[in-house]
């Protein structure tokens, strides 16, 4: 798996597994969400908990506007299937997408129709990182908080 280091299929207890690997950019962690999004592309310098929540509401006209747009686009006639599906070579394959809360990474094995491997790195997760190199050098009671 990703960023693991025991192979696919011999983990004694597989539910057990939380997190398969943090996620880097570059060997350093990145913060992701709207506040990241806004410092990269709009110049917005807000920092802490404010910070974020004048970010999500900062991209709620956007998103609205997005939406309409999706509704606009939308044919209900149209197919809900594809025309074609391929059954894996067993090659890992991910998908990306940008959620309100950051970045979600899809990453999946699949061969002859079948799931060999599946993950999922979640806004949180990329946000560990972050959380940790932060808190370095804080009192541990602050790791309840966050």
């Amino acid at each position: 798996p990703v960023g693991g280091t025991t192979k696919m299929g011999t983990k004694v207890n597989p539910q057990m597994e939380a997190c398969t690997g943090i996620p880097m950019y570059d060997g350093q962690p990145v913060e992701v969400g709207p506040r990241a999004r806004l410092v990269t592309y709009k110049n917005y310098d807000e920092k802490g908990t404010c910070g974020q929540n004048v970010a999500r509401q900062m991209e709620y006209q956007d998103c609205f506007y997005e939406m309409l747009d999706c509704i606009d686009a939308l044919n209900p006639a149209g197919k809900v299937v594809a025309d074609f599906i391929p059954d894996g070579d067993g090659t890992l394959g991910w998908a990306s997408n940008e959620a309100p809360r950051g970045t979600d990474v899809h990453i999946a094995r699949v061969k002859d129709w079948k799931v060999q491997y599946y993950s999922m790195l979640v806004p949180t997760t990329w946000n560990f990182a972050t959380c940790s190199a932060a808190l370095t050098g804080a009192p541990w009671q602050l790791a309840e908080v966050i």
